[in-house]
This record gives C-alpha cells, sequence and structure tokens, in this order.
C-alpha cells in the first residue's frame, strides 16, 4: 500500500507504545522517562521526514507505568532498572507553562503546608503516590483552590479511600492511618502560581 504525502506538522506511528517505560540519567543527578517501543517520523517544517526514538514522556504517565517489587522493597522500570522514591517527586527546580493569556508555575512547597496562607493566584497542591497489591503506582492530586489554605480535614477522607483500595480492602473494612500508610510510596506539596502573560 501506497501512502499519501506527508502533511507538514504530521506524525506516523513505525512502532506503537507497549505501554514500557525506561529511566535514564539526565545529569546533575536527575533522571528522565523514554518510551523504549515508541517510533513515529515527522515532517519538519523545512520538508524533512525525521524518525523519532526513545520519546520522552512526562513524569506522571511514566510514574505509572513503574511498579513496585515487594521482593526487593524497591520501584523499577520496564527493564527492571531502580528508580528511586526521590525521582518520582516534582524537580526542585519547578515546573513553567506558558498559555495564551497566562503562565503557571509548579514548585515543590518548601514549608509545611498547614503554615502558608496562598495568594489568590496562588493554589496548594497534595501529591500522593500509591501503591496496590500488583506492584502498580496510581499519582493522585488533590487541589484545595485557589487563594485557599490546606485543610486536611476536607479531603482526608479521600486519602483513605484511595489507601483503602490500594490495600485491595473491602468497602467495610478500617484500619489505622499507620497501616494505611503502607500503600503510600510518597507525599509531596506543590504550589501553583497563575500569573496573566504580558
Amino acid at each position: 500500500m501506497v501512502l499519501p504525502p506527508f502533511a507538514p506538522g504530521e506524525i506516523r506511528i513505525i512502532n506503537p507504545s507497549k505501554g514500557r517505560v525506561r529511566s535514564v540519567q539526565l545529569g546533575g543527578g536527575r533522571i528522565g522517562f523514554q518510551d523504549p517501543d515508541l517510533v513515529y517520523q515527522q515532517m519538519r517544517p523545512d520538508g524533512r521526514i525525521v524518525t523519532i526514538r526513545n520519546v520522552f514522556i512526562s513524569r506522571e504517565p511514566a510514574i505509572e507505568r513503574l511498579t513496585f517489587n515487594f521482593g526487593t522493597n524497591r520501584i523499577n522500570d520496564s527493564l527492571g532498572q531502580q528508580v528511586g522514591v526521590g525521582n518520582l517527586g516534582l524537580p526542585t527546580t519547578g515546573r513553567i507553562a506558558e498559555y495564551k493569556i497566562q503562565t503557571s508555575t509548579w514548585m515543590p512547597l518548601g514549608v509545611d503546608p498547614r503554615r502558608y496562607r496562598p495568594a489568590v493566584n496562588e493554589e496548594i497542591i497534595e501529591r500522593v503516590i500509591f501503591v496496590d497489591r500488583e506492584g502498580r503506582l496510581r499519582v493522585v492530586r488533590t487541589s484545595y483552590g485557589l487563594g485557599e489554605k490546606y485543610d486536611l480535614s476536607k479531603y482526608g477522607g479521600r486519602w483513605r479511600s484511595w489507601a483503602s483500595r490500594a490495600l485491595g480492602l473491602p468497602e467495610d473494612e478500617r484500619l489505622t492511618t499507620e497501616k494505611l500508610k503502607k500503600a503510600q510510596v510518597s507525599r509531596e506539596f506543590i504550589l501553583k502560581r497563575t500569573i496573566p502573560r504580558g
């Protein structure tokens, strides 16, 4: 079968993703995550057709491709390489996203969230990674709202529900917080700040 000519910017999948992930050293103690299977071709604005391999994927989808090995008590990528818990969080340099009318920044909140009072353009985000009985990781994010203080009583039940689900508990079974924490791999607080552009 003869394919039609490429359109500028068009992407053609050569080899689809198999849902695997590989961790790679980026230097300075940082790691990134790649899809080791996905291969695609793309036409560049100058008309060149390039083949892209080892595509970098963002952190949260990558985390959900990692597995927890209960035998070694370690997190591994799809190739069996160890990934430290410290590499699952938001980088200390944060993240910036620019949109048409605003810019958003995400930075680790370096203080106790109970003591921080967000400005009207800021929100505290609690980001928890849970592991289930099969060793699969799940990222759960909770925003406390623009200008709203951190209040565990608002969403504490949600954390308990996710932890119970990860441990495979029946709906009516209740465990202490300490026992539920066995399902929690990591927890961090992020400050998201949004400002108008221009």
